[in-house]
């Protein structure tokens, strides 16, 4: 069964990459816990954030957390968050999130209906 897990999450960050292609968006942040633990393949990620582009996916969280297998994963404290998240991004925009906008600057696109129906198929 552990092998399925990475599978999953391959095809479910594909099918993201695929609505970040659709709407020319280099760079997704998600944080809501649904959509974290959905892309991640998690049981659960309170809290936790993942930032996805076209060649990478790193799941940030501030405390707690098991993290993913094969996929890159770090921990930061709570204040230092969003810094971070800005530091992967660097100058990629805009910016796609899921429903809930990170605060980051620049142009934010809201992709939270799209990702809410592929979570439902994927």
């Amino acid at each position: 069964m552990q092998a399925a897990a990475p599978a999953r999450r391959h095809a479910r960050l594909l099918a993201l990459r695929a609505i970040m292609d659709g709407r020319e968006v280099p760079v997704v942040v998600l944080r809501g816990a649904a959509a974290v633990a959905h892309y991640a393949d998690l049981p659960a990620a309170e809290g936790a954030v993942l930032v996805v582009t076209a060649a990478d996916a790193v799941l940030l969280e501030a405390e707690g957390g098991e993290g993913a297998e094969r996929l890159r994963h770090e921990r930061v404290s709570p204040e230092r968050l969003w810094d971070r998240v800005a530091a992967l991004i660097g100058q990629r925009q805009p910016v796609g999130h899921d429903g809930e906008a990170p605060p980051l600057a620049g142009p934010l696109v809201a992709l939270g209906d799209l990702i809410a129906r592929q979570m439902r198929r994927t």
